[in-house]
């Protein structure tokens, strides 16, 4: 193990893993709907990036630990360990508030780099979204709160252009 996390941040990150209420409380962020890609997406808090923010727990000096959200589910689901090795956690569907653990593959940043190089220009992909990784999560945030269709609210964003064009091999 790496030990990336300080040992005041492990011993809270194990807690809240352990804590069924802290679990109990990240799931009911993520949305039941999914879109037609299969992503759920996260109903809390977003950050400038897109992706969810879930607040663990405070730490003994007083400040709050706040991380990814799917970083956390991915430690529920794998363990600590796994996390701590894991140097990025990439989505396969590119969508940053996604909390699939299906879409989620441990990589490192060089290969997220490159996969965000190789899609950013598919037609449809998130990574096109005019409204950014922010503005989309939120859109998509919204519409999973209010029951409305998650695909739509993606769609919003997509580029004239995309909107116009049949995929090649649908």
């Amino acid at each position: 193990m790496k030990n990336r996390l300080s040992k005041s941040r492990l011993e809270l990150l194990s807690a809240a893993l352990t804590n069924p209420r802290t679990v109990k409380r990240y799931q009911s962020l993520i949305s039941t709907g999914t879109t037609a890609a299969g992503c759920r997406v996260w109903t809390g808090a977003i950050s400038g990036k897109g992706q969810g923010r879930f607040w663990v727990g405070t730490l003994p000096d007083g400040r709050d630990l706040v991380m990814i959200a799917h970083r956390f589910g991915y430690a529920h689901l794998h363990g600590i360990k796994h996390l701590d090795d894991a140097n990025v956690l990439r989505h396969i569907c590119d969508e940053p508030s996604c909390q699939n653990p299906d879409h989620w593959i441990p990589g490192t940043i060089h290969e997220n780099t490159l996969e965000w190089s190789e899609r950013r220009h598919t037609i449809g992909s998130p990574l096109r979204d005019k409204r950014g990784a922010r503005g989309r999560a939120i859109a998509l945030r919204e519409a999973a709160l209010q029951g409305e269709d998650l695909d739509l609210a993606a769609a919003a964003g997509s580029p004239l252009g995309d909107q116009l064009q049949d995929p090649l091999f649908g």
